[in-house]
């Protein structure tokens, strides 16, 4: 069975991860309408919280970790119900990041998870799917509504200003959040290709900047009008 590693983002600190935990899943009808098992691996990077694991580094115990025996022995356990299928491998990597947000608790920030096969498609090399789950806080999920309905009630003209506005958005609803990525694709843009997309990250601090510049160049023209 290949394994399919998910490379760590360069941006987090603190990374659990698993690569290619081998196990026989539903996923849903193979290639030949059969509905049954399927050997399949799952590779999981569970992206903590900032300095989340400087407590285990210094106390040496892995309960002040988020245990990585105890999450692979989960994710095993999503396949030792007989009847149970899943909705194709992405339904597979929900109830993964389901179950590691449920281990890690308040400490997750972001799940990665990839699921692959050699035997899903015949005559291909591989399969894999790969999915990122981004985890909001409580404090956050309230920003999720507003900002989609503020988007649906807009139009542009690219991907890259429609990215870039939520981005913006995002950023400055919350002094809690400290860098923002959005990825968008359009479906069918290209006649031979899939889908074509953008995907741009921005920290809070750029925004910021942008007001704190535009503040200080009203209060002058203010100054040089009435000075």
């Amino acid at each position: 069975m290949a394994s399919f590693s998910i490379e760590r983002d360069a941006l987090a600190t603190d990374v659990v991860f698993i690569d290619a935990i081998e196990l026989s899943a539903n996923v849903g009808a193979d290639w030949w309408g059969r509905i049954r098992a399927q050997p399949l691996t799952v590779s999981i990077h569970l992206h903590l919280k900032s300095e989340h694991l400087d407590r285990a580094a210094k106390t040496d115990d892995v309960r002040d970790s988020v245990h990585y025996g105890h999450l692979c022995k989960a994710i095993s356990a999503l396949a030792d119900t007989p009847d149970r299928v899943f909705d194709g491998t992405a339904g597979l990597a929900d109830a993964v990041t389901k179950v590691a947000v449920k281990l890690g608790g308040d400490a997750v920030a972001e799940v990665h998870v990839a699921v692959a096969s050699t035997k899903l498609i015949p005559l291909a090399a591989g399969y894999a799917l790969e999915k990122t789950t981004p985890i909001m806080g409580p404090k956050h999920k309230p920003v999720v509504p507003r900002i989609s309905k503020d988007i649906e009630a807009s139009a542009y003209l690219t991907l890259e200003k429609f990215v870039w506005e939520i981005i913006r958005a995002v950023c400055l609803s919350s002094d809690t959040i400290e860098m923002v990525t959005v990825r968008a694709e359009k479906p069918s843009a290209l006649a031979f290709a899939k889908t074509a997309g953008v995907q741009i990250s921005r920290r809070r601090s750029d925004f910021i900047v942008d007001i704190n510049v535009g503040a200080i160049f009203q209060k002058s023209r203010f100054a040089a009008a009435f000075g």
